[in-house]
């Protein structure tokens, strides 16, 4: 349920970006600065859930973790 919901927040992003670039301009600093940092991020959030995983503990994302456990239940 996590990876689904990192998944939404990613095409979110995506609409969002959209929206921005045009009106920053295609390679501008803050447009490649926004789509570097929502990249690390979700590359950061991966690895942390791979590495629990790996562990076998339950990765904890906060905010997305409770969101999730509020969906199954």
């Amino acid at each position: 349920m996590q990876a689904i919901l990192l998944n939404i927040i990613q095409i979110l992003f995506s609409l969002i970006m959209g929206v921005l670039i045009p009106a920053f301009g295609a390679q501008s600093l803050i447009s490649e600065t926004l789509n570097n940092t929502i990249f690390m991020g979700s590359v950061a959030a991966c690895f942390f859930c791979m590495v629990f995983s790996v562990q076998g503990k339950y990765a904890d994302l906060p905010g997305i973790s409770e969101a999730a456990s509020s969906q199954i239940r």
